[in-house]
């Protein structure tokens, strides 16, 4: 890319960044000067600032699990769960007659 490329594409990006910041303010602006409490519902009556409040809304989901540990505990307890079922299965294993258990050959002993 040439000079010229570069300063287009950086001069493009400013202003899609700006009208960006101007396209928050605004929702926030008219977020916090309506009485209306929930951010789904503000969204439905104002149809036209849907798009940005649904970007909002992505982001403050994503920030807040980049903090969170709750994918670190449900990958815990699906190990937790996986043991318990090896647990369960070796108990029923052990249960089982001993005419069952076998060499490791597949035949069954007598």
């Amino acid at each position: 890319m040439n000079d010229y490329t570069l300063n287009g594409l950086q001069s493009q990006f400013e202003r899609t960044h700006k009208e960006g910041i101007q396209e928050i303010k605004k929702f926030k602006d008219a977020f916090n000067k309506s009485r209306i409490k929930s951010i789904d519902m503000f969204i439905a009556i104002n149809p036209k600032l849907a798009p940005i409040g649904k970007y909002i809304i992505a982001f403050e989901i994503f920030r807040a699990e980049q903090k969170s540990r709750f994918g670190e505990e449900a990958k815990l307890e699906q190990k937790i769960i996986a043991f318990k079922k090896s647990v369960s299965v070796q108990e029923d294993l052990a249960k089982l007659p001993a005419v069952f258990i076998n060499d490791g050959t597949g035949i069954p002993s007598k």
